[in-house]
Parts: C-alpha cells; structure tokens; sequence
C-alpha cells in the first residue's frame, strides 16, 4: 500500500475547461511537465506541458487544446514498485494517486518514490553491504539468513536481481554491521560468490545503494 506520507497535494490540478495559457503558467509554477486534469469532478488523465505548447492556441481550453490525455494512475492500495514501474514505462514527472472509488488523493513524485525506497530499505541505518551472485538452483535465503545471524547479526535490507536471458542471480544484502569479514568467509564456504562488499557506514555508500537499487527497479 502507497503509505501517505509520500502522497502530495501541492500541485494544483487543471479543469478541462482551463485555457491551455493558465495551464501552462501552472507547469512553469510547479517546475513539472505533466498535470492531472478534472472534467466535473472527475479525473480525466494526465496533460504533459509539450502537448500543450504545441497547441495552436492557447487562448482554447485544455481540454481543446490537448491532442491526448493519458490516462495514468495508481491506486493507494497498491505497491510502491508498481508507481516506480509506471515512472519508468511513461517517464512522468508525477503519478496521481486515486483511492476504490476513483477520487483523487494527490501524487507521487520521483524523489518521494526515492525516499520511500530509502525506508524499505533501511537506508538510513547503520551497517554494511553485500552483493552476492548465485545460481538460481542453489539459492536458499533461509540458508544466507542462518550464516549472518550465525555471526550475531541481522538483515535489514534484502533485493534479488534477475535477468530473463540469465539463470544467475544477484543478491543485494543490508546487513546490521559493518564488519562483514566473518560473514563473507562463511558465505564463501557454502560457496556463495561475493561479488561487492561496502564495510564502511557513510552516507555516501548508503545513497549509492539507494540510487543503485533505484535505477535496478526502473529497468524491470
């Protein structure tokens, strides 16, 4: 589910009715390229600011002037990978979010997706990173489990990447320390290839595996 906290309200909708004018000077305002549009209530689709400046008027409404809305959404109860996967496919500035009955609710915007990211995973908490490469044959998450906690710790943070034209995986480990040392020798002796380790507790290996998990899921 969406959590709230990541829903915004601050960019103002446009009626259909809106000349293209006033609608563009709300794109320039709020520094996006896409608006949601309501026709009597109800929401309509998203207008994108190129549509609009190739208008051939702007003194018509944006409901004349726009050659296509797009009908774009995502409801509140579903995951925050489908928003980041609709970013992806229509490389929209922000995704309005609607509720069972269709009403509108606000939007997502990248960066919140971004930060919504962070706390799923426990970006901002201490420890180390591990990357491991596995067979998809030989991999057991109760059996990588058993060895960290067996070197008294714990996984914060767990991503497994997959290619289709690939029978190899690679695992994204956020564990609770950062001393990893003992955890890649016993790793290695079940014979799990680690490929990257981040020993260090920096905010810069933490927003480089943020960004780094980031870009992995818009290329899904």
């Amino acid at each position: 589910m969406i959590h709230s906290d990541l829903i915004k309200s601050d960019v103002s909708p446009v009626k259909s009715t809106d000349s293209v004018e006033f609608a563009l000077g709300l794109f320039d305002e709020n520094k996006v390229y896409h608006l949601p549009v309501f026709e009597n209530g109800e929401y309509m689709g998203l207008v994108s600011e190129g549509d609009l400046l190739d208008a051939f008027d702007h003194e018509n409404t944006v409901k004349e002037g726009s050659s296509k809305l797009i009908r774009i959404f995502i409801s509140e109860d579903r995951h925050i990978f489908d928003a980041i996967k609709l970013f992806s496919e229509f490389k929209l500035s922000i995704l309005p979010v609607l509720n069972a009955k269709e009403e509108y609710l606000g939007y997502l915007s990248p960066f919140d997706i971004i930060n919504g990211m962070g706390q799923m995973l426990s970006i901002e908490s201490p420890g180390g990173i591990l990357i491991l490469k596995v067979n998809e044959n030989d991999f057991f998450l109760s059996q990588i489990v058993q060895i960290v906690e067996s070197d008294d710790a714990k996984i914060l943070a767990f991503y497994v990447t997959s290619r289709p034209d690939n029978t190899q995986l690679e695992l994204t480990i956020k564990i609770n320390k950062t001393d990893l040392s003992a955890i890649m020798q016993s790793l290695s002796r079940y014979e799990y290839e680690v490929a990257a380790a981040y020993h260090q507790s920096s905010d810069e290996l933490d927003l480089q595996f943020r960004y780094e998990n980031f870009i992995k899921y818009l290329n899904i």
